[in-house]
Parts: C-alpha cells; structure tokens; sequence
C-alpha cells in the first residue's frame, strides 16, 4: 500500500507543479520502494535491531516481516546516514549480496540444487566502500585506481555484483554444496596495514526444506565486533583467512 501511495503523491505533485518531472517507471518502483522501506522500518527502531541482531538480514527479515532485498537496502541506507554524522574512524561499512535461485515453480517441486541456479540479484553496500575499475587506470608512479595504500580501492573483481553468479572456490559456492553457515574471518592483501581486510558470514535461506538464497555480507575486519550476535546465535564454519577471495 505505501508503495502505491508514493505514485500517488508524485503524480500529484507533478499535477501541482508542472516543472516536475515525475521519474521513469523503473526509477519509480525504486524510490517507491524506499519510500515504504523507511515508512515501516523507521531509522532509530531499525538500526538498534540491526546491531542487536549483529547485522543480520535473516533475523531482521522475520522481525520485521519484510523482504531479504529490502532489509539490506535500508541497512545499508541507515548506515550510510549514522555514518555521515560520524568521524571517518568511528564510521562502519557495511556490503549485502544476495544470491537468489532462479528457478520456477513451487519450490517444493524444485529438482537438484545446483551452483549455475544461484544468481546476486541485490548488492547495496556504503558508500565507503569503492571499488577499482574494471581495468584500472595505470599512471606513472602508480595505480590511480585501485586497492593500494593511497587509494583503497577493492578490486573490482573481488566484490560480487548484481547479476553475478556463485565464483569458484567462493564462501557462495561453499554454502551452496554444504548448505550450512559460514564465517571468513579476514580477507586479506588489500594494504600494506590490513586496514581495509574484511570479514565476511554467508547463510543459507531455505523454503520447504530447499536452498532458496544464500546471503553474504561483509564488513571491514576492524569493525567484525558488531557481527558478534550473529555469530554466537549461527554457529558457523570459521575459515582463518583467505588472499583477496571472498
């Protein structure tokens, strides 16, 4: 309802104000989107569930009885307002990607669970978080962009994207064929200090007893302490560490 609503205020408004100009219709249903999302999950009420629940997007999708995509899109929107309040040390940064299965029908009549079904179909992350690109640019002296000690960048490879599939020898991969909880303590080799090493969980979704989504969120290892209640709740796999592969 409140996604329909937000149409129906900018049609208005466009009605009063001529000059408007209303958004296309995908741009719409995105903003409508948010819209409802801050609506029904109200910024102070949803960031103390989010550190209460150690950043977990499963818990807070049955909290608060809204989708997995739009628990980490708004996660990701209130951290990005804490953060702007905040001094550049004390701000944290957060990444969701969401693997979903595309497959269809009832998933109670899905067939064998298989890596190639898995596709990212959400990846909001802060915006301190940036990435190299694609081929980097290559100046004298050094990489302008990319993951060095002037310029933390990750590589772009390195963060899975929207519409990517599950990598090899990735914690996706892994959770696909094992079906159970991981934790990446640390991803290294970003810097020469490990300032910007991260720290990554991926847990399983399952509807009527099928692996449905697998959702992967990271942090950067010097802020892992707010991913503690997760952690103790899940119990997961812990992997040590791992070189520039989540």
């Amino acid at each position: 309802m409140l996604h329909e609503l937000y149409e129906i205020i900018a049609e208005h408004y466009q009605r009063r104000y001529p000059d408007y100009q209303r958004p296309p219709v995908p741009e719409i249903c995105a903003l409508a989107n948010k819209f409802a999302a801050a609506a029904l999950m109200q910024r102070e009420v949803f960031l103390e569930a989010l550190f209460e629940t150690g950043f977990d997007i499963v818990q807070l999708h049955h909290r608060f009885y809204k989708a997995y995509s739009s628990v980490g899109i708004r996660a990701v929107e209130v951290l990005n307002e804490r953060n702007e309040e905040l001094p550049v040390e004390e701000r944290i940064d957060l990444m969701v990607m969401i693997y979903e299965r595309m497959e269809d029908g009832d998933p109670r009549e899905w067939g064998f669970c298989t890596a190639d079904k898995f596709k990212i179909r959400y990846s909001p992350r802060t915006r301190g978080v940036k990435l190299g690109t694609r081929g980097g640019v290559w100046l004298p002296g050094g990489r302008l962009r990319g993951p060095n000690y002037r310029a933390p960048r990750y590589p772009w490879h390195l963060i899975p994207k929207r519409g990517d599939g599950v990598a090899p020898d990735s914690l996706a991969l892994k959770v696909v064929n094992a079906g159970g909880c991981l934790c990446l303590q640390k991803v290294t080799g970003f810097d020469l200090w490990g300032l910007n090493d991260l720290t990554f969980i991926a847990q399983p979704v399952r509807w009527y007893g099928k692996l449905a989504k697998v959702v992967l969120l990271g942090v950067r290892s010097k802020d892992n302490q707010v991913l503690r209640p997760q952690l103790n709740r899940l119990r997961p796999i812990v992997i040590d560490e791992s070189y520039q592969l989540i």
